[in-house]
């Protein structure tokens, strides 16, 4: 328990700092307190945790990942296909966009200790076609169900896609943007999956 709620500690400090960085919202140097207008005031490093709820639930998240792979309840392609689907839905979510590097970072990792599938081959190639083409879904979407392939036979992927168009349909309707981050919603799809075959329901 004691690891848990220390990595989730860990998680959302790291998490929100990366984050913060990012969108420049503090300088790197900035970290660092001797650099700081005040050595012992942290208020400024700080000052959007508690406005934001997106890094204090990424970082929950991380850590039941953590946990239940210390605990053998998640196998690694699993564990790691979550951590990916965290970072990768906050970066849709708050930026819409998908950071390539991340995501060939997490595949390299499972194609190393783990044969390719080959839908992976199939969704990369339908992320280059939609990269190339208006196929009114970005590329991103295809990558990450490359990444879940890993994790997922083509028929549990299927249910993955079908889960996450019935809730990005209902975030669509109750939603203000014209554009949804999809990927939030796959992530979803992909936790709904799990749970059925945890279940052994599909």
């Amino acid at each position: 328990m004691i690891t848990f709620f220390t990595f989730c500690l860990f998680g959302m400090i790291g998490l929100h700092v990366y984050l913060s960085i990012e969108h420049g919202i503090f300088r790197a140097s900035e970290l660092l307190p001797m650099n700081s207008h005040n050595p012992f005031d942290f208020r400024e490093l700080f000052k959007s945790f508690h406005s934001d709820a997106i890094y204090l639930c990424a970082s929950l998240f991380s850590g039941l990942i953590y946990y239940g792979f210390i605990c053998e309840a998640l196998t690694l392609p699993i564990s790691l296909t979550l951590g990916a689907s965290l970072i990768l839905s906050v970066y849709d979510f708050k930026s819409h966009q998908f950071p390539v590097f991340l995501w060939l970072f997490f595949a390299v990792i499972l194609a190393i200790f783990y044969p390719v599938p080959v839908t992976f081959w199939a969704w990369f190639i339908l992320a280059i076609l939609a990269e190339i083409f208006p196929l009114k879904i970005g590329a991103g979407d295809f990558l990450y169900l490359a990444l879940v392939s890993f994790s997922m036979s083509f028929i549990q992927s299927v249910w993955l896609i079908q889960f996450a168009s019935l809730f990005g349909i209902i975030g669509f309707i109750f939603g203000k943007e014209k554009e949804i981050a999809f990927v939030p919603y796959l992530t979803i799809g992909y936790l709904m999956t799990l749970l059925l075959v945890q279940n052994h329901l599909l």
